[in-house]
């Protein structure tokens, strides 16, 4: 379907992330039905949308997306894949005075996502997102509450933290659905990783959705349907631009948010990017 003449472009929810492993998936899954047991107040995240965020782009008009998909690979050339092991719950800010509550990353491979999210932070820069300030935490949302709320029982009564491995060989660009029950998150494109001498084989692949993914439909401008989601709702929230468009001259680059009448809203509600959360947050 092609926007009609005068119509503005509508914008993709748009964050870069990572999979886990099926097998990983299942033992959090385990681990939440534990939890969730006579505890009321949280929303619980469905198993198939577990995923690791790297970066939150937040609205972004549909020809910039293009442009992240072309810098984002460039970002992530030479990249080799990697292990993790999911370990840990937590919460953010912390687990008296929780907003999320998540599972952690082994320091080995959260150094790895780490070495990955800087790659793509500057790319993102580039094409003018606001840099992010806080330090990056990898971590596996499971549940978000709608008011801060004390969660260490909740936490506690999960003495088994250790939740498998996943074997990371790409990373994606997922666009975002926003749901009365909870976001749902659709591929749009994929980046491999190059290869690793240690088998992969050995590990779970990652949890796939039943959305189309990237290799079967590219996210290209002959796609408008793909890139034409429902006009932002009102009252969501967006990364707010940069001040001031430093790469003057760069067709990509500058305010990735122009034409969506949300950017600049406060940053409250973003789903898809408290992987910069912390204590003091």
């Amino acid at each position: 379907m092609k926007a009609k003449d005068g119509d503005r472009p509508r914008a993709l929810r748009l964050f870069v992330g990572v999979r886990i492993s099926l097998a990983t998936v299942r033992a959090l899954d385990e681990a939440v039905q534990v939890m969730r047991r006579g505890r009321q107040g949280l929303q619980w995240i469905a198993p198939a949308s577990y995923h690791i965020t790297l970066k939150f782009l937040g609205w972004t008009r549909p020809e910039v997306a293009f442009a992240v998909r072309d810098r984002m690979a460039a970002a992530i050339a030479r990249q080799r894949t990697f292990e993790l092991d999911t370990v840990g719950l937590g919460a953010f800010p912390s687990p008296e005075r929780a907003r999320v509550l998540w599972a952690g990353v082994d320091p080995q491979g959260g150094a790895r996502l780490g070495e990955l999210a800087g790659h793509i932070e500057r790319a993102a820069e580039k094409l003018g997102f606001a840099r992010e300030q806080r330090p990056f935490h990898a971590h596996v949302t499971l549940a978000r509450l709608k008011e801060r709320g004390d969660v260490r029982t909740v936490i506690s009564a999960c003495p088994e933290q250790a939740f498998r491995t996943s074997w990371i060989d790409s990373v994606v660009l997922f666009e975002s659905h926003m749901k009365s029950k909870g976001s749902e998150y659709e591929e749009k494109a994929r980046w491999p990783l190059e290869a690793d001498s240690k088998a992969s084989r050995r590990h779970t692949g990652p949890v796939e959705t039943e959305a189309e993914l990237a290799d079967e439909i590219p996210l290209d401008e002959g796609s408008d349907e793909d890139l034409l989601p429902e006009t932002a709702p009102e009252g969501v929230s967006t990364v707010a631009p940069r001040a001031a468009d430093p790469h003057a001259g760069d067709p990509h680059a500058g305010d990735p948010h122009a034409g969506d009448p949300h950017a600049g809203d406060d940053e409250e509600q973003h789903d898809d990017g408290d992987q910069y959360e912390g204590p003091g947050s």
